[in-house]
């Protein structure tokens, strides 16, 4: 039977690992919040503006344990009107720090 709180980690794993695509697609830079939301709602998980915000927030934390820094990786380019990550070789999907073992078992329930 599926939880409340591991459906709300598959949840924020997918947004999580959806922004980090999208921010790191070549053919499409700079996705606006609205885009993100489009494209998580897609993949049906439905998030608010916060919700997104939360989630970069989340990344840039991930980042920042991942490589012991105060930088943040994911930024708002006003320019493009759209976010990027700043460390280019960066991928969510490979960071160690992405879930710890609680939130990898309820994902995986």
């Amino acid at each position: 039977m599926d939880t409340i709180e591991s459906k709300q980690m598959r949840d924020q794993y997918k947004r999580l690992l959806l922004i980090d695509k999208a921010v790191r697609n070549d053919f499409k830079k700079y996705p606006s919040k609205d885009e993100l939301k489009e494209l998580c709602a897609v993949a049906d998980v439905l998030p608010s503006d916060s919700t997104i915000e939360k989630d970069l927030k989340q990344i840039n934390t991930i980042y920042k344990q991942s490589f012991s820094t105060d930088e943040d990786v994911i930024k708002y380019n006003r320019q493009h009107r759209g976010y990027e990550y700043i460390d280019e070789d960066f991928s969510l999907s490979k960071s160690e720090n992405l879930v710890n073992e609680k939130q990898l078992e309820a994902i995986k329930l």
